[in-house]
């Protein structure tokens, strides 16, 4: 483990997932020296839906969530939420947050209220969606991501639009990351599990109505979204020259289409 201050990461989870839904991610995040905090939003968990009361997707539950994102920094930053090992290691003056799906709506209001995050990521959601008020694109002022699955069938093309619609209407420095193949789930370790279906196997593509096709192999999907949140975190949190060249690089693959407005 690196010595000193850490810079350090805060995830929200998806609706009616838990706080182990990226645990790929957080730990290549780890592996690269940022401390990284997840939460288990209550009354919004896996546990919470398999019991038949999880929380419905509404602005005023995201802001519940938003404001359980707070409270955890709180606590890691005053060292009551922390291991021994990591009292007074997180670095208050680099902190992010990423959320996947309705946690990507809650990173968005996350930014917009509280400047102590400096940085943000939204894995396959908006940040600001007239569904769910109030975050405002306008209102975020620091460096924001979006990574956003082309054949996402859950939020479909017209969330993916609304994306799009985010990456053009915010303010600079951001970057948006499309991933061909990829599903609402093909980023999280859940995929395939309960009901988190819609990234995995055989599905018909969105973008072709008609045309079948096979989602990226989990593992992969799993790894490249990794990266991703990495490089993404590293450039803006710690100004690293390589990550900030990966994120902005052309991928003759094509498998990703990499965009930013500087």
């Amino acid at each position: 483990m690196p010595s000193g201050l850490l810079p350090t990461l805060v995830f929200s989870h998806c609706h009616s997932c838990t706080r182990l839904s990226v645990e790929t991610m957080a730990e290549r995040l780890a592996s690269h020296g940022f401390l990284v905090v997840a939460v288990d939003h209550q009354g919004n968990t896996l546990w919470d839906a398999l019991a038949g009361k999880s929380a419905e997707l509404s602005g005023a539950f995201l802001a519940i969530r938003a404001a359980d994102v707070q409270f955890v920094l709180d606590k890691v930053l005053d060292g009551t939420a922390l291991p021994k090992s990591l009292d007074k290691r997180a670095d208050p003056a680099k902190v992010g947050v990423f959320g996947h799906s309705f946690g990507g709506a809650t990173t968005g209001l996350v930014l917009a209220r509280d400047p102590r995050f400096r940085a943000g990521l939204a894995i396959f959601a908006p940040m600001e969606n007239d569904l769910l008020p109030p975050a405002k694109m306008a209102e975020i002022k620091v460096p924001a991501g979006f990574l956003l699955a082309r054949e996402d069938n859950s939020i479909s093309e017209i969330g993916n639009n609304i994306i799009r619609s985010n990456f053009k209407l915010g303010a600079p420095p951001l970057f948006l990351f499309e991933i061909a193949d990829a599903g609402h789930w093909s980023l999280a370790d859940i995929d395939g599990m309960h009901t988190f279906q819609a990234g995995c196997g055989v599905a018909e593509r969105q973008t072709e109505p008609g045309t079948p096709f096979v989602y990226l192999d989990p593992p992969g999907a799993r790894a490249l979204g990794a990266s991703y949140v990495t490089a993404f975190f590293s450039a803006t949190l710690r100004a690293d020259a390589a990550a900030k060249a990966f994120l902005t690089a052309k991928h003759p693959s094509g498998l990703v289409d990499a965009k930013a407005r500087e």
